[in-house]
């Protein structure tokens, strides 16, 4: 068998396989929440940790904003205590949660802190994840995944969206943005646009997507995409004072220093090219070296997708994992973002064209990725996530090299 041609044999990723491990797994996450709520009397106890810790950041920074006080935000002896009185942690625990975001990011947290800390984590994990999930049907749908209860089963399943929306992270708006950007450039270019650069809230993972609107000649959704990036930042700093951005940048610079730089324990849970080459005894000059080869051929690969296909599915995966390689500060919670890319291959491999040879292990260790980088920090196993996501762009890759180039709108 040729290279690139599709399998079919050992159909263990069929529907009913699917169903089955799936159905399983959502049976033991329900075990765990449902044994944590009875530890925490319903979550309401402070003795142990409870749902929605890195959401306490967000709704505490945004309770800052409402009183007046952003800039505070970024001073860690002002929002901790604000965390310890609000948030979802236990009392009296020693945490390191500091607020490094945009300002453009309280013009979704302020109106959400208007809210009781519980209802607003509510709505915020279950409107962004939503909005998610939708997309990932939406995109699984144009890849030629037949309809049917397994295609979203996968999706939920995956330890990723369960340790996301734990946490109460981010990662679920951010990728959403994304993926309905690509979802809506063909037809609403403006909204495409305006969702992209709504990315600005956080920075570091919106790096390649107006170069893959450049690459693609979207010349429309690009300046829409500039205009809202900048507008967001304009609003902002009126709305929530100009002192907030040299504060943003501060609270930045420290970040870069310490936890990039100079914090192993996350260097195990980040799969990035930085915090491999620091894992293995590279100075921070060299790391920096490492990482930057690694976006650019992150942006390469991109690059040459968005010019060779018009359609959403490989664009999708490819910027969903290419972004994952070109930024230096990702972390497990992040990889919402390879999720995209583990969906549209799925999806190709589901529908008419079939498997190609790996992509089902590929999917499965991509799949387990999460999990293992949120255990990391503790068993600090080799960081294998680098690797893993390099494997997931070339498989990409190989789809967009061996589907026949179409670069006009109307493609699948």
């Amino acid at each position: 068998m040729q290279a690139g041609q599709p399998i079919r044999t050992g159909d263990w990723l069929s529907g009913a396989s699917l169903r089955a491990g799936c159905s399983l797994v959502l049976a033991l996450y329900a075990a765990f929440v449902l044994s944590w709520a009875w530890l925490t009397r319903g979550f309401t106890l402070g003795t142990v940790l409870r749902p929605g810790t890195d959401f306490s950041v967000f709704w505490s920074a945004g309770h800052l904003a409402l009183q007046g006080e952003a800039a505070a935000a970024y001073d860690y002896t002002r929002l901790q205590p604000v965390i310890a009185a609000y948030g979802a942690l236990a009392d009296g625990a020693s945490f390191d949660l500091p607020w490094l975001y945009p300002p453009a990011f309280l013009l979704w947290m302020a109106p959400l802190a208007a809210l009781p800390f519980a209802l607003a984590y509510v709505v915020f994990i279950g409107g962004s994840g939503w909005a998610y999930v939708a997309g990932l049907l939406r995109l699984q749908a144009a890849g030629g995944w037949s309809a049917g209860v397994a295609r979203w089963l996968p999706v939920v399943a995956c330890p990723g969206f369960v340790v996301t929306g734990a946490m109460g992270q981010n990662a679920f708006l951010t990728a959403a943005l994304a993926l309905w950007a690509v979802l809506l450039l063909e037809r609403r270019p403006v909204i495409a646009g305006m969702l992209a650069g709504a990315l600005c809230i956080k920075p570091q993972l919106a790096v390649l997507l107006p170069l893959a609107l450049l690459a693609a000649r979207e010349w429309r959704a690009l300046a829409v995409a500039a205009a809202t990036a900048l507008l967001m930042t304009l609003l902002a700093a009126c709305v929530f004072g100009w002192d907030t951005l040299p504060a943003f940048l501060s609270a930045g610079a420290r970040a870069k220093h310490e936890m990039l730089e100079h914090s192993d324990t996350a260097w195990y849970a980040m799969p990035t090219a930085l915090a491999l080459a620091r894992l293995l005894g590279a100075s921070a000059a060299s790391a920096y070296l490492a990482q930057g080869i690694s976006a650019l051929a992150a942006a390469a690969a991109v690059a040459y997708v968005w010019r060779r296909q018009a359609g959403p599915v490989l664009r999708a995966g490819a910027l969903g994992v290419g972004t994952t390689l070109a930024t230096p500060y990702l972390w497990y919670y992040d990889l919402s973002w390879l999720g995209i890319a583990l969906v549209a291959l799925a999806a190709l491999g589901m529908g008419k064209g079939g498997w190609l040879r790996g992509e089902r292990l590929l999917l499965l260790a991509g799949w387990l990725l999460p999990l293992y980088l949120f255990v990391n920090r503790g068993t600090r196993w080799p960081q294998c996530g680098v690797l893993v996501l390099v494997l997931v762009l070339l498989a990409v890759l190989r789809r967009a090299r061996a589907a026949p180039v179409c670069t006009g709108r109307g493609a699948a």
